[in-house]
């Protein structure tokens, strides 16, 4: 996978829905009254352009600035695991080897070996 560069490069949890309500329905059938309002708010909900799932979310679409935010993390996440790469494969100890891991499995590369620990004598 290359550094992503648009929306459409970011994963689906990445763009999933924002859940704006929620219940536990199997909860909510024992207040009929509040079950009312909610089936209310779902129907509401649906009319205004919402989305309503199956489970009863309450859901809106990411805003361009949160899918912008999300893509700037995603890249600077990129971008952090290419630097430790590439400073791992000239022999430095990385600070976090979790981002070197992740940066090769997204680009299929080989997970460079861990340097060899030096022993200190004084």
């Amino acid at each position: 996978m290359a550094r992503p560069s648009t929306h459409g490069d970011l994963s689906e949890h990445q763009r999933k829905p924002v859940t704006i309500a929620s219940a536990y329905l199997s909860t909510l059938v024992q207040y009929p009254t509040l079950g009312q309002h909610f089936v209310a708010a779902l129907i509401e909900a649906g009319r205004l352009g919402l989305t309503v799932t199956d489970d009863g979310e309450i859901q809106r679409p990411r805003t361009d600035a949160e899918l912008d935010n999300t893509l700037r993390s995603a890249q600077a996440t990129w971008d952090d695991g290419k630097a430790d790469y590439e400073a791992a494969l000239a022999g430095a100890t990385p600070t976090y080897r979790y981002r070197i891991e992740a940066y090769c499995k997204a680009e299929g590369l080989e997970i460079p070996a861990k340097p060899e620990p030096v022993e200190v004598t004084r």
